[in-house]
């Protein structure tokens, strides 16, 4: 055997070790991508080697994790404008991801991911929440509301071509409105929703055709108070036939 000739098996030996170095450290995005100065707010991170991560932000905040087994972090900050997120372990450190810090009442979170009506994320109204739709499977949110109180619910593609179906449901899964578009937001999916008795309420967003990792915003808020909107609110009957 010629002296610079080595056997496949020792080539193999050498490059064994790099298949076994731990993922690299990066980040594709953060949900939601902008959060309300004043307001804690949840953040979900997406990208790969995210086990064990410190979070940092380019601007001055309180960052607390929320799950351990999971990269979904708290943010408490009194900045304002354009901010950016780095992740670090032991791995490695990320590369950055931008966000934004917004002055407002409205109420940002992120998607749990919560793919069972029984483990449907709890929210409240006023709310705003960013997530990447389940694949072959819709995600569950739960809120709370008086005997006639009006809700809108509305749901758009957020950098995405994301196609939304929006139901309401009791808690008990009685489907109580639906929408896959509507007059006043054109594809967008939209119900204007007067609940028929106090209680819990259970919506499910999930992509028409199926589709995982869509990016969506989904709105709950009081309705605009004008004709169109009186027009189409959905009453539904406490004991249909």
């Amino acid at each position: 055997m010629a002296p610079w000739r080595l056997p496949v098996s020792f080539l193999v030996l050498i490059a064994w070790p790099s298949g076994l170095q731990a993922q690299h450290v990066r980040l594709e995005r953060c949900e939601p991508a902008v959060i309300q100065s004043g307001v804690p707010t949840e953040v979900r991170l997406h990208g790969g080697g995210l086990e064990g991560v410190v979070l940092w932000t380019s601007f001055p905040a309180e960052i607390e994790r929320i799950a351990e087994g999971e990269p979904l972090f708290r943010i408490s900050t009194d900045h304002l404008g354009p901010g950016a997120l780095r992740v670090h372990s032991d791995n490695g450190v990320s590369n950055l991801v931008y966000l934004r810090v917004r002055d407002g009442e409205e109420s940002l979170v992120a998607s749990l991911g919560k793919t069972k009506a029984s483990e449907a994320q709890e929210i409240e109204v006023p709310i705003k929440v960013e997530g990447s739709s389940q694949n072959l499977g819709a995600h569950f949110f739960r809120f709370g509301a008086r005997k006639g109180e009006l809700v809108t619910l509305r749901a758009e593609a957020r950098g995405s071509d994301f196609d939304g179906v929006l139901t309401v449901r009791t808690e008990s899964g009685r489907r109580l409105a639906q929408a896959d578009d509507s007059q006043i937001d054109g594809l967008n999916p939209r119900i204007d929703f007067a609940a028929p008795e106090k209680g819990s309420y259970i919506v499910e967003l999930m992509d028409s055709e199926y589709r995982g990792g869509k990016g969506y915003q989904l709105w709950l808020e009081e309705p605009q108070q004008n004709g169109d909107t009186a027009a189409g609110l959905v009453e539904p009957p406490l004991n249909p036939g």
